[in-house]
C-alpha cells in the first residue's frame, strides 16, 4: 500500500481488499468433485420413492452427499421437480434432459460456475453428485414451489376440471397431479351422477390423497307391452322386445312400441332423480289392407301362413300389410303360393291358376272340410309315411368284420335326434397267427447274446367306438356317416415263456348302412376304412419281421350284422 495516500483512504483500500478476499474463499468453499450414474440404484423409478414432472413423465434423481443445509439449486428453464433433505444428503429430482447445475449457498458462497454435466440426464435413472468445501460434502436439490395430489375418481369415465382446466383420468379413475403452493379448486362431473366441486390448499410438497364418489341420479324404468313381439324404443335405440327394465338419468324420453306392419305407438316420459317407474305401453296398432283374390277353378282357401283369409274368388278384408306369400288350397288340386304385397287403403290382386292332383284323397269333400278346420294347408297336405327309424333308441348288434383278419362281435349303441354313438368288441378268427415267427435275443449287461428264442403272435381282441349323425333316406333306410377309434391287442402264442402283449391304435371313418325291416328288426352293411395312428414297439419290431401283420387293423373292412330295438321312442 502507497504510505503517501491519506489515512482514511488507506482504510476504505483495506476494507475492500478484505471483502474482496473474503468473496474469493466463500466461492472456493463449494466444488464438485465428482458426479456418475448409479446403474444399479432404482430410488428414481420405485413406487413411493419415484417423482412425476410438469410433462407426466418420471423425473431424474441426483443424490447429493452431504451434512449441511440450507443449499439452493438450479437447472435452467425447465426446474426442479421437487427436493427432499434426507440424513446425510438431499435428493434432487429433475427433469431428463437437463444439462448443467448451479448451486449457491447463504454461507458458504456459490459454485464458481455452473456445472455441465458429462453424461446425459435421462427419465427414471439416479446419479450421485458429490460436493466438497472446507468443511462438507454435500448434494443440492432446490424446493418443487407446490406439492402432488393423488386423485380417486368413481366412476372413472368423470370429468375432473382443476382451476377450470379439464384432466383425463386413467381407466382406473385415478388422477396425480402436480399445483404450485396456494388454493386450487376443482370440480368432477358424469353424465348421470351428482357433480361434486371443492378446494385444494397446497402449504408443502407432501402429496395429498382425495378420493371422490359422485352419487346417482339415474332412475329405473321398467317397460312392458301386451304385444309380446313388439320391440320397446328409448330416444330412436331400441332396448329389448316384449319388455325391458334399465337405468337411465333424470330427463325426458320418447318411448316407442314398434312392429312391423304395424302403426308405432309413441309415448313421453320424464324420470327425475333416483326414480323407480313401471309403465305399461300401448300395443303397436295393426295396419290392415284389402285383397281382391282370384282364381281356377272357384271355391278355393286363401290362406296366410296358419290363418285362413277367405275363399276365392271375392275381396278380403282385414288383411295385414306387408309382402305375404299366400297359399291356395282346394281339395283335388295341387296347392298354389302366391307373393302379394298389402298396402294400407288400397286393394291388392292375388290371382292362382290350380291344376288338378294326380293322387287325389280318397276322402270325400266334407271329410275334407271338417279336417281343415282344425289345421293348417301344410299339415293337411302331409302324406301318412311315418319312418321305421324313432329319433331315441337304444339297440344292440351282432357283427362279422370281414378283413385282415376276419372277427366276430356284438355292439352297444343308440340315436337321439339324429346324434349316434356306438361301442363294440370283437374276437378275431380265421389269419389270425403270424405266419413267420419272430426270433428274439436276450441281451446281457454288457450288451452281447446272452440266449434266443422264437415267438409266434396272434390277434387277440378288438374294442371299438363310434360317433356319427343318422340321416334317414327312405322309410326303411338310414344313413350313418361316422368317425371313432379302433384297438387291436396282438399277444404271443408259442410255448415261450416269455408273454409279450402290443396294440395297434387306428382311426376309423365309417358309413353304417340300415335297412329295417320294422321297426325292432333290421340289419346293417357298414363299409369302413382304418388308419394306424398309433403302434407298441413290440408291433414295430414284429411288422419289419411279418408284413403280415402290417395289415391287422389296417385299411378296408366290411362290417355287416344284426340289430335290435331294445328301447325306441317317438
Amino acid at each position: 500500500m502507497n504510505p503517501h495516500l491519506p489515512s482514511s483512504l488507506r482504510r476504505l483500500f483495506a476494507v475492500l481488499s478484505l471483502l474482496l478476499c473474503l468473496t474469493w474463499a466463500n466461492a472456493q468453499n463449494i466444488s464438485i468433485k465428482s458426479f456418475k450414474l448409479l446403474p444399479t440404484d432404482l430410488t428414481a423409478n420405485l413406487e413411493g420413492t419415484k417423482e412425476i414432472d410438469q410433462n407426466g413423465e418420471t423425473a431424474a434423481l441426483i443424490k447429493v452427499i452431504t451434512t449441511e443445509t440450507g443449499f439452493v439449486f438450479d437447472v435452467g428453464m425447465l426446474g426442479i421437480v421437487r427436493q427432499i433433505q434426507q440424513v446425510g444428503e438431499i435428493w434432487v429430482y429433475v427433469p431428463h434432459g437437463v444439462q448443467r447445475i448451479s448451486i449457491n449457498h447463504q454461507k458458504l458462497g456459490r459454485l464458481a460456475e455452473p456445472y455441465y454435466f458429462d453424461i446425459p440426464i435421462e427419465a427414471a435413472r439416479t446419479y450421485e453428485l458429490e460436493l466438497t468445501t472446507n468443511r462438507v460434502k454435500t448434494i443440492i436439490e432446490e424446493d418443487a414451489g407446490g406439492g402432488y395430489v393423488a386423485l380417486k375418481v368413481t366412476p372413472p369415465t368423470a370429468m375432473v376440471f382443476v382451476d377450470d382446466q379439464a384432466r383425463a383420468l386413467g381407466p382406473d379413475g385415478t388422477l396425480s397431479l402436480f399445483l404450485l403452493y396456494g388454493t386450487h379448486t376443482y370440480r368432477v362431473e358424469a353424465p348421470g351422477y351428482k357433480p361434486e366441486s371443492g378446494t385444494l390448499n397446497i402449504t408443502s410438497d407432501e402429496t395429498q390423497t382425495l378420493s371422490i364418489n359422485l352419487q346417482s341420479t339415474a332412475s329405473s324404468l321398467t317397460l312392458t307391452t301386451p304385444m309380446a313381439d313388439a320391440e320397446i324404443w328409448v330416444n330412436n335405440e331400441r332396448k329389448s322386445v316384449g319388455s325391458w327394465t334399465g337405468a337411465l338419468p333424470a330427463g325426458s324420453y320418447v318411448i316407442e312400441t314398434r312392429k312391423a306392419g304395424c302403426r308405432t305407438q309413441r309415448t313421453t316420459v320424464t324420470l327425475a332423480e333416483n326414480e323407480e317407474r313401471t309403465l305399461t305401453l300401448q300395443a303397436p296398432e295393426p295396419i290392415f289392407g284389402r285383397l281382391r283374390a282370384e282364381s281356377s277353378p272357384v271355391e278355393v282357401e286363401v290362406w296366410l301362413g296358419n290363418t285362413k283369409l277367405g275363399t276365392s274368388p271375392g275381396v278380403i278384408n282385414n288383411v295385414p300389410v306387408g309382402t305375404h306369400s299366400l297359399r291356395f288350397v282346394k281339395e283335388g288340386y295341387e296347392s298354389q303360393t302366391v307373393e302379394v304385397t298389402i298396402e294400407e287403403g288400397k286393394i291388392a290382386t292375388a290371382s292362382a291358376t290350380l291344376k288338378a292332383s294326380s293322387q287325389p284323397s280318397p276322402e270325400g269333400k266334407g271329410a275334407r272340410q271338417e279336417k281343415q278346420k282344425d289345421k293348417s294347408p301344410l299339415q293337411a297336405g302331409k302324406a301318412s309315411n311315418a319312418r321305421l327309424f324313432s329319433p331315441l333308441s337304444l339297440y344292440a348288434g351282432a357283427d362279422l368284420q370281414i378283413g385282415a383278419p376276419l372277427a366276430a362281435g356284438a355292439s352297444l349303441g343308440g340315436y337321439l335326434s339324429g346324434f349316434n354313438i356306438e361301442a363294440s368288441f370283437g374276437i378275431p378268427f380265421g389269419g389270425t397267427n403270424s405266419p413267420v415267427p419272430v426270433e428274439w435275443t436276450i441281451l446281457d449287461n454288457e450288451g452281447f447274446a446272452e440266449s434266443t428264442f422264437t415267438q409266434s403272435y396272434s390277434s387277440s381282441f378288438i374294442t371299438s367306438g363310434h360317433i356319427g349323425y343318422g340321416i334317414p333316406v327312405a322309410r326303411f333306410l338310414r344313413l350313418t356317416p361316422r368317425v371313432g377309434v379302433s384297438a387291436y391287442t396282438i399277444k404271443s402264442s408259442s410255448g415261450s415263456p416269455y408273454t409279450q402283449t402290443t396294440y395297434v391304435l387306428s382311426g376309423v371313418a365309417a358309413l353304417r348302412t340300415e335297412v329295417a325291416f320294422n321297426q325292432r328288426l333290421g340289419i346293417h352293411i357298414t363299409p369302413q376304412y382304418n388308419l394306424p395312428l398309433s403302434r407298441g414297439k413290440i408291433s414295430q419290431d414284429i411288422g419289419r419281421a411279418s408284413s403280415d401283420i402290417n395289415r391287422w387293423n389296417n385299411g378296408f373292412y366290411l362290417s355287416v350284422g344284426l340289430w335290435i330295438n331294445l328301447f325306441s321312442a317317438k
